[in-house]
């Protein structure tokens, strides 16, 4: 083991006479091909040394106002902060302060309300792990649910609150597309970009046109 005086990088060699027999899953590999390539993001200290990563982001992808709040185990009962994001909004989120965790292991848990059609709360939605949950909103109306999208991405677990639908143009060029019977007007799409349905409009037929040199 040795450090550079410079970067006070350490530097650790494993050296062996004998033959060392690996077997590598496919998991491990991507496992490696994913950390490598965040270690070659990293800044330097002096760049990063005030910047806290945050180990969630909230987005609100319903097609309306939402709030959350915080529900895990161990918050205060007396203590509720509510957070409010329109639609398309996000929020880099931590569940507790570092300097708050312990050594007990608490589920992290969200309170959501949707503002829109009189929908009551959804209470201690688990964030914890990689899935889709659905949520029926009640009271109920025409079976419209809310999905509660969790995904790590870069360390970073990404809770994406929407619909049922997500419109996608995995096509090579442009696309617009609207929803027939309502108001929510042209959506232009680029090349492998997602769209989510407003939550009260996915029973809406789906209208798609390359551009608009074209009819509907």
């Amino acid at each position: 083991a040795s450090q550079d005086p410079t970067d006070k990088n350490t530097r650790l060699s494993l050296d062996s006479k004998d033959f060392i027999y690996l077997n590598l899953t496919h998991t491990f590999i991507e496992s490696a091909l994913v950390i490598s390539q965040t270690l070659s993001e990293i800044k330097t200290l002096a760049d990063s040394a005030h910047v806290q990563v945050k180990p969630y982001e909230i987005v609100n992808a319903t097609g309306y106002p939402l709030s959350f709040w915080n529900m895990s185990d161990d918050m205060d009962s007396g203590y509720t902060q509510v957070h409010r994001l329109q639609d398309g909004q996000s929020l880099a989120w931590n569940f507790r302060d570092t300097k708050d965790r312990g050594t007990n292991v608490n589920r992290n848990l969200l309170g959501l309300q949707i503002e829109e059609n009189g929908w009551e709360s959804i209470l201690h939605v688990d964030v914890d792990r990689e899935r889709e949950l659905s949520y029926r909103l009640r009271p109920e109306d025409n079976n419209m649910h809310l999905v509660v999208d969790v995904r790590l991405q870069k360390h970073v677990k990404k809770v994406t609150l929407r619909s049922g639908l997500v419109l996608q143009n995995n096509s090579s060029q442009d696309m617009e597309l609207t929803l027939a019977d309502s108001s929510l007007g042209v959506i232009r799409l680029e090349s492998q970009q997602a769209y989510s349905v407003p939550i009260k409009l996915c029973y809406h037929p789906v209208v798609v046109r390359p551009s608009d040199q074209y009819q509907w």
